[in-house]
């Protein structure tokens, strides 16, 4: 497991009302939620449950299409500050890994909440940095990438993340190893434009936990780090689709 700052949960948060969320559809899991520590994270319940939508009004709100065991790892970081990760896992496990922390990622994006996001990115980067039970250290593989390609805007941090990661680790096998037509097209091209800008600038820096709070972090000031320098960054996961020896 790896720390991250919370959501400055105080007494007074648990002390409000409860939103009843209902997530996916088969099966359709049904949560709950103080209503103070929510909005104090998410600008989409902070703006659901102060206007004229019948979800305010009902105290409820669906979200058919979502993971509820996505959803419950956003809650779990909203009450305990933490996302629950595996440290040692091989692949494929690594990757489903990734791919849930994908899912995390594009559900802080949909609740707008920025820092969750940064957390995400935080946990992907720290993940990356673990060595498995084999040795191994692993990377987001196709199915991570397709996940984030396909549910992103163009200026998706995560998207810069996940080029990234392939310009400083990665080799050709990477994509010669898997059928390349099923990644992105943008994410193909975004990776050219990577590899071009990285051979004009002979840039040798490769991604490091300090540049996430600079580059991938959707807060440049404040960030949640700037709450609590002395964070527990615990050794998180290594599971992914790619491996560096």
């Amino acid at each position: 497991m790896i720390g991250a700052y919370g959501s400055h949960i105080i007494a007074d948060s648990l002390s409000g009302g409860v939103i009843r969320v209902v997530v996916g559809s088969d099966p359709l899991v049904t949560l709950h939620v103080h209503e103070n520590v929510i909005c104090a994270s998410s600008d989409f319940f902070k703006a659901a449950m102060r206007s004229e939508w019948k979800e305010s009004k009902e105290r409820s709100i669906e979200f058919k299409d979502d993971d509820p065991e996505t959803f419950e790892i956003y809650l779990h970081w909203l009450y305990c500050g933490t996302v629950p990760t595996r440290d040692d896992e091989e692949e494929p496990t690594s990757d489903v890994e990734y791919l849930q922390l994908g899912k995390a990622y594009v559900l802080g994006d949909k609740l707008q909440d920025g820092t969750f996001k940064d957390v995400i990115i935080d946990v992907m980067m720290n993940k990356r940095g673990s060595r498995a039970s084999d040795g191994g250290q692993y990377f987001p593989g196709e199915q991570v990438v397709r996940y984030i390609y396909d549910n992103t805007p163009k200026s998706s941090k995560a998207r810069d993340l996940l080029v990234d990661f392939y310009v400083s680790y990665g080799n050709e096998l990477w994509l010669k190893g898997s059928e390349s037509e099923e990644l992105p097209k943008d994410f193909l091209m975004d990776l050219a434009v990577a590899f071009f800008e990285r051979k004009e600038t002979r840039a040798t820096t490769e991604p490091t936990i300090v540049s996430i709070t600079y580059k991938y972090s959707e807060h440049v000031s404040p960030c949640y780090l700037d709450f609590d320098p002395a964070i527990a960054m615990e050794t998180p996961m290594a599971t992914s689709g790619e491996q560096q020896a």
